[in-house]
């Protein structure tokens, strides 16, 4: 997987950390992957297929906000430590991506400093690039959740 973007800053000593923290997910076509306004509980990696995000206004149908190719991020929510989803995921075609959540990433932080900055890092990047904010700002609030979590757990 180091093909994508994301991961090709990291080692191969660094992808072992960091793969058994996340989930392998596999999904059919028309597979609601996650919906909006449910807990938002893992941020995901499109590592083959391809994945619609569609945002439901309460006045009106679904929009079609975005297609997800490989090697990119979708449902950030979790990884900003957000409550829940502010859109949904839908399967267009079978896919497979990695799963992680906000615990295993501060795990990751936690653990293995260097690597988890790495991660965030790209992260980050991916995450930006989707909001149109920069790099630096998603970097920040990333690692800000993380820093609240450390005072959760303290």
């Amino acid at each position: 997987y180091t093909r994508f973007p994301i991961f090709q800053t990291l080692s191969g000593d660094q992808m072992d950390m960091l793969v058994p923290l996340m989930v392998l997910c596999g999904f059919n076509r028309k597979e609601i992957i996650f919906e909006q306004d449910h807990l938002a509980s893992r941020f995901y990696i499109l590592l083959e297929g391809e994945v619609l995000i569609r945002y439901k206004p309460y006045d009106g149908p679904p929009i079609t906000v975005t297609h997800i190719l490989p090697g990119q991020v979708f449902g950030w929510s979790a990884a900003l430590k957000r409550s829940v989803y502010t859109a949904s995921a839908v399967a267009l075609t079978r896919g497979q991506a990695y799963g992680m959540g906000w615990h295993e990433l501060y795990r990751l932080y936690g653990e293995y400093p260097e690597t988890g900055k790495l991660f965030l890092y790209s992260l980050a990047i991916g995450i930006a690039e989707r909001t149109g904010s920069t790099r630096e700002q998603v970097v920040e609030i990333l690692r800000k959740g993380l820093l609240a979590g450390e005072s959760l757990t303290s």
